[in-house]
């Protein structure tokens, strides 16, 4: 399941098939499990068409049209430093390490000039990776392990637009107590693909279309919460219209509005 112009088939030493097509988990940060206990299900509902406890079609009630089902990720590339090939890991003091009221305008801003901006004199506490650590080098990279369900293999956000910078949570544990958080599981990743100006994306009525990198994300790049749209409450209970422009629009399954590319 690789697109023929992403070079992660061509690829050396790689054990586990790769997928360059990922669910679409919608326009707000969750973490890859969420939700993960009866707390959060009352709290808030995941806003993209596939969730942790699975959802039939009434879930997209935006319109199966209007809802992005798949999108297409470019596979990453060990010690690569391209937008697209890369991503970068952020540490505790890192903007992009605060749960559900992440800032991807900290992640996007890493963009420079298609590479990545290393180190990240935008955004205190980050730093670049190609990828795990040996030997988990090369099967822990974005477009791998196609029935992983963690995120950096499987799900992505309709968030920051198409050919944006990745950014993962710091690895110093294998789960998400005491501060330690896996980058495979706790991460912020994009569309992306190796065609000029874009990604190709399935919507949940069967089309495909191709996005653009310049279709309108809203710019700011804020929280819900940092907008000032959940009265001071966390973002993962915001149940209004996306923040995220047109782009977030169209990955909301169920916020009462609708996008066109």
């Amino acid at each position: 399941m690789v697109c023929p112009s992403d070079p992660v088939s061509g690829k050396t030493g790689i054990q586990i098939g790769g997928s360059n097509y990922y669910a679409n988990r919608g326009d707000q940060y969750y973490q890859w499990d969420f939700p993960s206990s009866d707390a959060q299900r009352t709290a808030g509902r995941a806003r993209g068409p596939f969730t942790r406890d699975g959802e039939n079609l009434s879930y997209t009630s935006d319109g199966l049209s209007n809802t992005l089902f798949i999108l297409e990720v470019s596979g990453g590339i060990g010690n690569s430093t391209q937008v697209r090939q890369g991503f970068v890991r952020n540490t505790a003091n890192s903007q992009l390490q605060r749960g559900y009221n992440m800032n991807p305008i900290g992640c996007y801003q890493l963009n420079q000039g298609g590479q990545l901006n290393v180190p990240a004199d935008r955004l205190i506490g980050n730093f670049y990776t190609g990828g795990g650590t040996p030997p988990e080098e090369p099967n822990s990279l974005p477009g791998l392990r196609w029935n992983d369900g963690r995120s950096l293999f499987s799900q992505a956000f309709a968030i920051l637009p198409p050919n944006s910078p990745r950014c993962a949570a710091s690895q110093s544990g294998s789960g998400a107590g005491s501060g330690s958080q896996d980058y495979r599981m706790y991460n912020f990743i994009g569309a992306g693909s190796y065609h000029t100006g874009g990604v190709n994306v399935g919507f949940g009525d069967g089309s495909v279309r191709f996005a653009s990198e310049a279709v309108d994300w809203g710019g700011r790049g804020l929280s819900p919460k940092d907008a000032g749209v959940t009265g001071g409450a966390n973002s993962e209970t915001y149940a209004g219209k996306s923040v995220y422009g047109v782009w977030g629009a169209l990955g909301s399954a169920w916020a009462g509005d609708s996008g066109s590319l």
